[in-house]
């Protein structure tokens, strides 16, 4: 499944924190219904690429106001993900940090 990070956030699914780890990981905290390992994930902040969901570190229910309350249940995760771009040789510039 492909989770896309809107600039509006109007489809629920955001992102509070991003950081590089080196060798084309990720890790990841944010809202996103339904994220599981091999998932796909696209954002708004770093346009074209496409980041692959490795590693779930925690699902919990989110905090925040939603229209339906059912939105929020397991929605908080962490995750490592993997750039598949990634080639340790060829110079890589990391996506941006959230």
């Amino acid at each position: 499944m492909t989770h896309n990070h809107t600039f509006s956030g109007s489809n629920g699914i955001h992102i509070h924190n991003r950081r590089y780890l080196g060798d084309g990981r990720y890790y990841q905290r944010g809202i996103c219904k339904d994220l599981n390992e091999g998932d796909q994930f696209t954002s708004h902040t770093s346009g074209g690429v496409i980041l692959t969901v490795d590693k779930i570190l925690s699902i919990k229910d989110s905090k925040g106001v939603f229209k339906n309350k059912e939105d929020a249940i397991d929605a908080l995760y962490e995750a490592e993900l993997v750039d598949s771009s990634f080639r340790p040789d060829i110079n890589y510039t990391p996506i941006n940090g959230i």
